[in-house]
């Protein structure tokens, strides 16, 4: 190109940038529980027919406050602000209804008259004693709004589903001023848009952090590399470009931030100054050597085309193949990741080629003292891979072996509230919850009858189905069960006068009859309409557990099935559990399993890259072994340091394969270069060694500190994906220069 395209090509990249910035205005930060859920998952679709046929989809909307009263409940005072605090809240925007002591009433039947009393006579402290006595004698009340040790109360508020983020913060801050205003002893508040607020919050704090940290580490690794004030701000401008138009991508596409996009900015930043170093390092040894700046130019873009665009190719298949995961998220990050990866190189590449057309010759970098221990340091260590191969490859069978054993040690495994900051109040709400309450996770199941014959308001089934929750309260310390059961109890106190002892199933299936009826006459249909399927042939069963990892969920699921199997109850029901927690922990088994079928889809696309750039199927098991190996002990010092798999650290596998991948790359286009000298093979393995090892040791120094810098997320999850990467990718280096030149001398053959 002249100097005018060169001009030309350089004014098309800052305009389509500054167009970049319409859409980036309008860019979006979100999280959304039920946006992880698996797409086109039987188990998801399951639960949203359970939704519709039961009603459900305000459940999973609680707002549930704790309030702690250090003097006990019965206090006046403290009741009136409960009151205070439940009739504002259900004054609120985006509140569909409120559960609290204080708006409660106890209904009774006496001489054929209802009547309603309300569970806590707030003004009256002289009843204090007698409503204490009632409601704690009330299982029905007691476990849903009175704390285990009897000193606190909740409130439960549902708020409308899909509110925005801004309308789940106004809605929150609404709450907590109230909360602050009224001065409770203790408050605590746990919410399913509190986590999702939280979220967010923390994501866009973490992407400052990262970018900060990033440029950082750009800004001492140019100038420890180029030593030129110039090199660096080039290099920034590319890397901000790069930025700036795959986030406009998303925006464009709008699709928001979430945990995993917002990695995008740093690990972009640090995938693109490597494609920088690697143009910018040839075009300056070139320089130093003498070499005119017109024939360097073309060396530099003409030799390294090839191997730069492969480099980038094979990490952007390493994120694409994300997206054959059913997980939107996942999938979007690495649609996104690819894009972003092959626009880096595209604006790398053309951006720099034109500057140092159009600019003139930068001053030569001294670096003889460094190239002298760079070559001394090289010459070594090639030296003694040659003269210790067979050591070599048995120690890398042996920790093949040991990392084999430790793989088997991984645990799918997992929790929500995990991946967030441990110095975050919401912790502690939650923890309070969890202690003073039932815990924070909803219990949801579906029990269907299989007779077709037979309805779920027979006295027979109900009663089988009263030992089945038997079996979930004692067995499985499931708390606040409620199901069509409560609504037959209920009745059946109300029309004894409210004696406690009556809150059972009546003892006659016309008695049953009588009650359907009524129930089904009152403002408790709502109720019945939720817990009953409309051909009464399945019910619902629903309550609270604690905030239990998948592990444990699933050993309480085996616990049931046994006692549920033993009682032979499998002959006239099955049963299925569900609920957003549930689908929840699915995440990690659906990655798990969409993990080997995106790792093989990266080898073959790979491979295939492989083969196009050596014309050998020899070289392509060759090139793929290193990177293998390289998983294989990521994978092992997971199991090892019990790192669990799970949504985020399941991602890593691919990602790490296609980042590690661009060093063998390198090697082998370098490699086949040297062979078209007609060297001999021990003397084209040297050359390339000595030529590559450099660039290739500085690259993964840097895309090691850039990964490491994701150690400062605050979520556990990216902690450990920048952990994990930066070990595969050092482990890669090290295979690459070891047992890559190993096998080529043992099995490449002309």
């Amino acid at each position: 190109m002249n100097k005018k395209h060169n001009h030309i090509v350089i004014y098309v990249i800052l305009f389509i940038t500054l167009l970049c910035f319409i859409p980036l205005s309008h860019l979006k930060f979100d999280f959304a529980l039920d946006h992880m859920f698996p797409i086109h998952d039987p188990d998801v679709t399951y639960y949203e027919d359970f939704q519709r046929k039961f009603h459900t989809d305000i459940d999973e909307e609680v707002i549930f406050i704790g309030l702690k009263n250090y003097k006990g409940i019965f206090q006046i005072e403290f009741l009136r602000k409960v009151d205070t605090l439940t009739q504002y809240i259900s004054k609120l925007n985006y509140i569909a209804k409120v559960y609290s002591l204080t708006n409660s009433s106890f209904i009774s039947l006496h001489n054929g008259t209802f009547s309603a009393a309300p569970l806590i006579h707030i003004n009256q402290p002289d009843q204090y004693q007698a409503d204490s006595i009632l409601l704690f004698n009330s299982e029905e009340y007691r476990q849903l709004l009175i704390s285990k040790k009897g000193n606190s109360i909740a409130i439960a508020a549902f708020n409308q589903p899909w509110l925005t983020h801004l309308q789940k913060r106004q809605l929150l801050f609404q709450i907590q001023k109230k909360l602050n205003a009224l001065q409770f002893n203790e408050s605590h508040l746990a919410a399913k848009i509190r986590i999702e607020t939280t979220y967010i919050e923390e994501i866009k704090k973490n992407i400052k952090i990262y970018l900060l940290v990033s440029i950082l580490i750009v800004v001492l690794a140019l100038y420890f590399i180029f030593k030129s004030w110039n090199a660096i701000i080039i290099s920034l401008i590319i890397i901000f470009i790069s930025n700036i138009w795959s986030l406009a991508i998303i925006s464009i596409s709008g699709y928001p931030v979430d945990v995993l996009t917002s990695l995008l900015p740093p690990v972009l930043s640090i995938i693109c100054m490597s494609n920088i170093i690697h143009l910018s390092t040839k075009y300056n040894t070139l320089l130093s050597l003498g070499t005119s700046k017109e024939d360097a130019l073309t060396r530099t873009f003409n030799e390294l085309k090839v191997p730069t665009f492969f480099a980038a190719l094979t990490t952007a298949v390493g994120f694409f193949t994300l997206s054959i995961t059913d997980i939107l998220p996942i999938r979007t990050f690495g649609i996104f990741m690819g894009i972003g990866v092959l626009l880096a190189f595209v604006i790398s590449y053309l951006f720099l080629q034109s500057y140092y057309h159009i600019t003139t010759e930068p001053a030569p970098i001294q670096h003889n003292k460094h190239n002298k221990q760079w070559s001394l340091l090289l010459n070594w260590s090639y030296s003694q891979v040659v003269k210790h191969k067979i050591k070599i490859l048995a120690f890398t069978c042996l920790l093949m072996i040991v990392s084999l054993y430790y793989i088997f040690k991984i645990q799918i495994n997992g929790s929500l509230l995990e991946e967030i900051p441990a110095r975050n109040a919401l912790l502690s709400d939650y923890e309070f919850i969890e202690n003073e309450f039932y815990g924070t996770r909803n219990f949801e199941m579906e029990l269907v009858l299989l007779n077709t014959n037979d309805s779920l308001v027979n006295l027979e089934r109900l009663r089988e189905v009263e030992v089945i929750q038997g079996i979930l309260h004692d067995s499985l310390n499931i708390a606040c069960i409620i199901s069509p059961l409560s609504l037959y109890k209920g009745t059946n106190k109300v029309f004894h006068g409210g004696d406690q002892a009556f809150f059972s199933l009546p003892s006659s299936q016309d008695q049953i009859n009588d009650y359907t009826l009524k129930i089904n006459q009152t403002q408790y249909r709502d109720e019945w309409l939720r817990y009953y399927a409309e051909d009464l042939k399945s019910l619902r069963i629903s309550g609270k557990l604690p905030d239990l990892t998948i592990k444990e969920f699933e050993g309480l699921s085996h616990r049931f099935e046994k006692y549920f199997n033993k009682l032979n109850f499998k002959n006239n029901y099955t049963y299925k559990f569900t609920g957003s927690s549930i689908i929840f922990d699915k995440i990690a088994y659906s990655l798990t399993n969409n993990l080997l079928n995106g790792l093989i889809i990266a080898f073959i696309l790979i491979g295939l890259i492989g083969y196009y750039m050596m014309k050998s199927y020899r070289m392509v098991v060759i090139s793929l072994i290193p990177n293998f190996l390289a998983l294989l002990i990521m994978a092992g010092i997971m199991g090892l340091l019990g790192i669990h798999l799970k949504a985020d650290t399941a991602v890593i596998f691919s990602i790490s394969f296609g980042i590690a991948v661009d060093n063998t790359i390198h090697f082998l286009n370098r490699f086949k270069l040297e062979l078209k000298l007609d060297l001999t093979i021990s003397n084209a393995l040297r050359r390339t060694f000595l030529e590559v090892g450099r660039p290739m040791m500085i690259t993964t120094l840097i895309l090691l500190l850039g990964f490491l810098s994701l150690l400062t997320s605050s979520f556990g999850g990216t902690f450990y994906i920048g952990l994990l990467i930066s070990i595969s990718l050092l482990f890669a280096l090290i295979l690459n220069l070891t047992i890559l030149p190993i096998l080529i001398w043992y099995f490449y053959k002309n």
